[in-house]
């Protein structure tokens, strides 16, 4: 039996701020970033990540200017709008996804067997090569709200928030994707809606499409050969005092 969940992500820091505050920040350009502060010892550097605001930004770079007083960094991304006052900012060393929001899909009417093939999760040469697969979905009661009713006309869906699931979905918007089979995770991506219809009787279909990579054993081992096996504790130097010690008294 086949599951399908789609998941809705965000970045959270994996340990405590390194620095934080509440200093003069001044935002001018929207991706360049002043913290003013008389400390200079800070070591923030690029590939460290800046929250500000309730968001997180990846830093680029970062230089100290001694005379102002304060740090210039480059930010991946922008702030809405500029910014100069008191404010509480913070750098993390570094961010993990953890799931927000998530749904199943209705799939049970489905032959996933015939999308998903045995051959494709065994096959060597898919260890890396990224699928994209295509089905069908109907328009459950649960199908529709996780999409969003896309069928409505008057529905909106406001891609400046994070949401991606029910009431925000959009279908241009790829959400995480996990398929599995029997409890165990065969195939981890994206989905999106290619199109949807209705037909006379006002049943609906999507045509969703699902790109990511095979999981599973034999995508674990990568491009692993035998002989990266390790068999030293199986070398053994044959000579007679050797021979004759591993055969006890």
């Amino acid at each position: 039996m086949y599951s399908i969940y789609v998941l809705e992500t965000s970045k959270a820091p994996t340990t405590a701020p390194l620095y934080s505050g509440v200093n003069d920040v001044n935002v001018n350009p929207t991706n360049i970033v002043a913290i003013r502060t008389t400390d200079s010892s800070m070591s923030i550097s690029a590939g460290q990540y800046l929250k500000f605001q309730g968001n997180y930004y990846k830093i680029l770079s970062s230089t100290y200017f001694s005379y102002f007083h304060y740090y210039q960094l480059t930010i991946d991304g922008s702030i809405p709008v500029n910014y100069y006052d008191a404010a509480n900012w913070a750098i993390y060393s570094s961010l993990e996804d953890t799931i927000t929001n998530y749904g199943k899909l209705d799939v049970e009417d489905i032959q996933l067997s015939t999308v998903f093939a045995v051959s494709d999760i065994s096959d060597i040469s898919n260890r890396k090569n990224p699928a994209t697969k295509t089905i069908t979905l109907k328009g459950t009661q649960t199908n529709n709200q996780i999409l969003g009713h896309l069928f409505h006309n008057n529905r909106y869906a406001d891609e400046s928030i994070n949401n991606k699931l029910f009431f925000n979905y959009a279908p241009l918007r790829t959400v995480d994707c996990l398929v599995y089979e029997d409890n165990y995770l065969i195939l981890q991506g994206n989905l999106y809606v290619q199109d949807f219809t209705i037909d006379e009787k006002g049943n609906i279909t999507y045509t969703v499409s699902i790109a990511g990579k095979f999981k599973g054993f034999v995508s674990s081992l990568g491009d692993s050969l035998i002989s990266d096996l390790d068999f030293s504790d199986l070398k053994h130097h044959y000579t007679t005092d050797n021979i004759g010690g591993s055969q006890g008294d």
